[in-house]
């Protein structure tokens, strides 16, 4: 499946999101002022200036959704052992848009941010700010109450907006207990960027070899399972592999 955002002409792909009335399913639209959206301290996925609204969830944030987030820190960790390089977990990082005369235009609030490379691809100050910093390798988004991939009344769901942006991969996780905002199985999907959108891929172009079937078992676990640490270990191995050279290994094709 591919999920495409056709930009207009004029605005550079990877650059901006059209400005409009966002709906995000599992999200109510509230009235919110940028000083409201400095101090309020629940759940939002986006904050967009020109409407003054913020996209909030409906259900307070809870164990499952948390818990997969935290997991992905603790399992990205493992893997940058066996790597021999550090991966920075940047949490719900603030991903900004900034308008021509340097507002805060468009926020959106990722569950999670990872950077392959922090050494060198990081934010240079509090937010990712599209088109200065690098943005995040991937960018995880647990589905327990909402559905990134669609919004209501026919509007474009988070997933179109990160596709505007160019995010290079996108983990839409549905945990086993999650209640979802349609009839969705519990999974992980991977999404790659491609063209001006995205396409299902069966593993990680970010972590070669790491399967989506493995992820989501890995972030339903309560500790690691053998599968599990094999996993994370064969991964470690073919980033440092790449990393090395050609002649060092190969690396998981997508296709």
């Amino acid at each position: 499946m591919t999920v495409r955002v056709e930009l207009p002409p004029s605005i550079p792909k990877q650059a901006r999101v059209a400005s409009g009335a966002r709906a995000y399913a599992g999200c109510r639209r509230v009235s919110m002022s940028a000083d409201e959206y400095e101090r309020f301290d629940g759940r939002v996925e986006c904050w967009e200036a020109r409407s003054q609204t913020a996209n909030v969830l409906r259900e307070p944030l809870g164990f499952q959704h948390e818990y997969s987030s935290r997991r992905l820190v603790v399992l990205v960790h493992t893997i940058g052992l066996t790597r021999g390089a550090v991966i920075a977990s940047a949490g719900s990082v603030d991903i900004v848009q900034r308008d021509s005369e340097g507002r805060r235009e468009l926020v959106l609030r990722a569950d999670e941010a990872i950077f392959l490379n922090p050494d060198r691809d990081r934010p240079a100050g509090l937010y990712v700010e599209v088109g200065s910093d690098p943005l995040p390798d991937v960018v995880l988004e647990v589905d327990y109450s909402t559905d990134v991939r669609r919004g209501r009344r026919g509007r474009a769901g988070k997933l179109d907006d990160y596709a505007a942006w160019g995010l290079p991969e996108v983990w839409v996780e549905v945990p086993d207990s999650a209640r979802t905002a349609g009839s969705r199985r519990p999974g992980l999907t991977i999404f790659l960027h491609r063209g001006s959108g995205y396409v299902e891929a069966p593993g990680s172009r970010a972590f070669p070899g790491w399967t989506a079937v493995e992820i989501h078992r890995a972030l339903n676990e309560i500790e690691d399972s053998p599968e599990t640490l094999a996993a994370l270990r064969r991964v470690g191995r073919a980033m440092a592999a790449a990393e090395a050279g050609p002649s060092a290994g190969g690396t998981f094709s997508e296709e």
